[in-house]
């Protein structure tokens, strides 16, 4: 429970400071490996961390748009969004 209660922290810490993250999107690296975190978020854990995960990505796409949608027409894409189903 402690590594779910860590995760929880995470998401939201990360959802809290999307504006100051902003510069990390603009690293392909840094940004495949925030997407990659999230996306996972967004199908393990507890509901609670799916919950925040999804929101995390839905503000991650409103801020931060344009590195959203180069993330979404990268070829690393398809393998990180198969994380990200509904629930």
């Amino acid at each position: 429970m402690q590594d779910q209660n860590v995760k929880l922290a995470a998401v939201k810490a990360l959802n809290n400071a999307l504006e100051f993250a902003s510069r990390n999107f603009e690293v392909d690296t840094e940004r495949d490996y925030i997407m990659q975190v999230i996306c996972e978020a967004c199908s393990q854990g507890t509901e609670e961390v799916k919950e925040y995960a999804y929101q995390c990505l839905s503000r991650i796409a409103e801020v931060i748009d344009i590195y959203f949608l180069r993330w979404t027409m990268s070829s690393e894409f398809a393998p990180q969004l198969y994380y990200v189903r509904l629930p």
